[in-house]
């Protein structure tokens, strides 16, 4: 599983035009997504981390595209 540092680094990865685009509206975030995990792979790849298995940690978690790791890390609750 990615560490915090390694999480903070791909989602503000994520975030760039390039990317996902992430930017607030009136009703929350809003992102551009494929909804595949495309972005999240070419990042993975770049670090020299094992895709696949990060891949399958995320999906386990429930996360099913790049924007799905933006709205569970932007949008998690806080205490």
């Amino acid at each position: 599983m990615l560490d915090q540092r390694q999480f903070d680094a791909l989602s503000t990865w994520l975030q760039e035009p390039q990317q996902c685009h992430a930017r607030p509206s009136k009703k929350g975030w809003r992102y551009r997504c494929n909804h595949t995990f495309e972005h999240t792979a070419i990042w993975l790849r770049r670090q020299g981390l094992n895709v696949e298995s990060h891949l399958e940690q995320l999906r386990a978690l429930g996360i099913t595209c790049d924007c799905g790791i933006l709205s569970t890390l932007i949008d998690w609750p806080t205490p």
